[in-house]
């Protein structure tokens, strides 16, 4: 995912934040994308699928855990075979179980693309705690 495809949603994202600590959140924005992964939460990464080129959501767990449910449209690369260059030129958010693996596919794929990726934080266990659309493939 290029930095300028993730910049302002990741902007936007801090700008609405209410509350205590609202204020912080520009600031936290501009650390999240001077860093190599930035960690979305499940509303974030749910919200980018507005944007007018949403990205691709990729899933780096196992075949068995994708069979028992993922993110609606979601493609599963597991970790164990995760190819960063297979992505090439792709819009991407990776997501795990919970934020591990993807965090650490992540930072495979922004080191091979010496750019800004994005994962998901709380993982697949947020999505669907959040009540994001998720849908079990059929045999």
């Amino acid at each position: 995912m290029t930095l300028w495809r993730l910049a302002p949603a990741c902007l936007l994202l801090a700008a609405c934040g209410e509350g205590e600590g609202a204020g912080e959140a520009p600031a936290i924005a501009e650390a999240q994308i001077a860093a190599p992964v930035v960690a979305l939460s499940a509303a974030q990464a749910a919200a980018m699928l507005e944007a007018p080129e949403p990205p691709t959501f990729i899933d780096v767990r196992t075949p068995e855990e994708w069979a028992e449910g993922h993110v609606a449209g979601a493609r599963l690369m597991p970790l164990a075979d995760f190819d960063p260059a297979a992505l090439d030129g792709e819009n991407v958010v990776l997501y795990c179980r919970s934020g591990r693996r993807s965090l650490e596919a992540a930072t495979m794929l922004a080191e091979h693309r010496g750019e800004t990726v994005a994962h998901m934080d709380g993982g697949f266990i947020a999505w669907d705690e959040a009540g994001f659309p998720t849908e079990i493939p059929t045999s």
